[in-house]
C-alpha cells in the first residue's frame, strides 16, 4: 500500500518536481500550494509524511508546523521542512516545534528519495538534518532550485 505524503509548497514547479521523485506505486503524492490549504487537506487524509515549506505566502510555515504539531494525535506524523533558508534560527526553531527534519534546496533527486524512504521505513528517527550528504551531489541533480540555471 502506498504511503500518503502531503507536500505543502507555493511553487508549483517543486510539487511536480516531488511528484516525479515520489512517485506510485511506492508513494501516493497530494500537494498543495498554500498554508492554509494545506491544513484543510491534511487533517481530513492524515498523511505518513509531511513535506512543508518555511516560506508560504499566506501562513508562515513554522505556524503551520505548529498548528498540526498541536494537533491530537501528530505527535508521530513525521514532518520535514523543506525549504531555500539554510540559516541556523529556523533550523532549531523547527525541531522545538516538533519538526522531525529540515532539507535545504535545492536537493538531490535521488538522494532525496532515499532520505524519505529511510524516514518512512524507520519511525526510530528523531531528527534529519541531511543537509551535508545532499549538498554534496553533483549540480546537476539538484532539482527545486530558486533560481534555475541561466534564470
Amino acid at each position: 500500500m502506498p504511503k500518503t505524503i502531503f507536500a505543502i509548497d507555493d511553487d508549483p514547479l517543486m510539487l511536480e518536481i516531488l511528484a516525479q521523485v515520489l512517485s506510485p506505486p511506492a508513494y501516493n503524492l497530494i500537494g498543495v500550494l498554500s498554508g492554509q490549504g494545506g491544513l484543510d487537506s491534511v487533517f481530513r487524509t492524515p498523511p505518513d509524511l509531511v513535506l512543508l515549506d518555511l516560506g508560504l505566502p499566506d501562513l508562515p510555515g513554522m505556524s503551520v508546523l505548529k498548528a498540526l504539531k498541536g494537533r491530537s494525535g501528530w505527535s508521530k506524523v513525521p514532518i520535514v521542512m523543506l525549504t531555500a533558508d539554510d540559516a541556523i534560527e529556523p533550523i532549531v526553531r523547527a525541531r522545538e516545534l516538533g519538526a522531525r527534519g529540515y532539507l535545504c534546496k535545492p536537493i538531490s533527486a535521488v538522494g532525496f528519495a532515499g532520505v524519505v524512504a529511510d524516514l518512512l521505513a524507520s519511525p526510530d528517527v528523531v531528527w534529519l538534518d541531511d543537509l551535508t550528504r545532499l549538498r554534496g551531489a553533483r549540480a546537476s541533480d539538484r532539482v527545486g532550485s530558486p533560481h534555475p540555471p541561466g534564470g
